[in-house]
Parts: structure tokens; C-alpha cells; sequence
């Protein structure tokens, strides 16, 4: 499956403002190995502003990634909702910035790709924990509920919740050890 690409034919824009508007979904994410996404459907809408010097890309995603829980790894969907702000400068100098936004593009480019740029912006917004807010919860497989549950400290009172899980656990033969 060939990964997707997000570009602007920026050659044939005239100066002044430009909307933008892409769906980006799981195909992006499922092309890098190394991500937490196993599916999107995130709305980018945005504008670039294109001046004889540079190109002023304003961009802001709305939707929703699928991650897997860290405890019971079933899937779940994360919202989203960032902004993001990118200038193309036609300047060579642009090339030995430290400003993450700055990036360098040829005068005479014919396309703006913002394929990386849009899975980065995304990418960033995944959370380092990633425990959806009803886990532990009927969602989870059986196994690891009993274990979750059963990891609970013996002197903290037991939540409304975790006694209605285990109730249920016993009903169908799973309980905690």
C-alpha cells in the first residue's frame, strides 16, 4: 500500500490566501512501524498565506486516533484537537534555523508537501499514558480485568465500579485468584 501524500501545487497559487482542507486517516499512520496509530479519521482545515518570500501554512486538526490501551490493550479512540503553524521561507538561511516552524523551500518548487508535517502534528498529540478514562472497565478482556482488579491495594476502599466488575467476573466463572 503506497503511503499517502498531502501536497499543495504551490507554483500555480498567486500571492494572497489560500484555504486548505484534507482527511487524513489510519493509511498515513500504518506506513510507520514505530507508531502507537492504528487509525485516524482527523480533518485538517487551514489556510497558507503566500507571499514572494515565503509560504505561511496555519493548519488545525480535529478527530480522533486509535490507540491500544497500555493495561488491557484493547483498542479505544483518542480526540483530537491541535493547531499548527509551518513558514516556508524561500531563503537558503532558512536552512540552518533551530526554529522547529521554519523550514526552507526551493523558489521554484512546484509542490509543498506536508505529508510529515501533518503526522507529526497528529503524532505529537498522542499521550505518553495511554489509558482510556473507563479503564479498568467491561471492555477488557476477562484475564486481565481479574488481574487489575486483583492488583488493588487491600487497604483502599473499593470503588463502586471495581465491586460491580467483580461481581460480574464471578457470575461468569473469571474471578480474581
Amino acid at each position: 500500500m503506497a503511503r499517502p501524500t498531502y501536497r499543495i501545487e504551490v507554483n500555480k497559487l498567486t500571492d494572497g490566501r489560500h484555504p486548505i482542507v484534507f482527511q487524513l486517516t489510519g493509511e498515513l499512520f500504518a506506513q510507520v512501524p514505530e507508531t502507537d496509530i492504528a487509525g485516524a479519521d482527523i480533518a485538517v482545515a487551514g489556510y497558507l498565506d503566500k507571499t514572494p518570500r515565503h509560504i505561511d501554512v496555519h493548519l488545525e486538526l480535529t478527530g480522533w486516533v486509535e490507540l491500544a490501551c497500555d493495561r488491557c490493550l484493547v483498542p479505544y479512540r483518542f480526540a483530537l484537537a491541535t493547531q499548527g503553524r509551518l513558514v516556508y521561507s524561500h531563503d537558503p538561511v532558512a536552512q540552518d534555523t533551530d526554529d522547529d516552524t521554519l523550514r526552507f523551500l526551493r523558489r521554484d518548487a512546484q509542490w509543498l508537501d506536508l505529508t510529515d508535517e501533518l503526522y507529526e502534528i497528529a503524532a505529537l498529540c498522542v499521550p505518553l499514558r495511554k489509558v482510556p478514562e473507563n479503564c479498568p472497565g467491561p471492555q477488557c478482556p476477562p484475564e486481565v480485568l481479574a488481574r487489575l482488579l486483583d492488583d488493588e491495594p487491600t487497604d483502599a476502599p473499593e470503588s463502586e465500579l471495581a465491586r460491580q466488575l467483580k461481581e460480574q467476573l464471578h457470575k461468569t466463572g473469571n474471578s480474581p485468584r
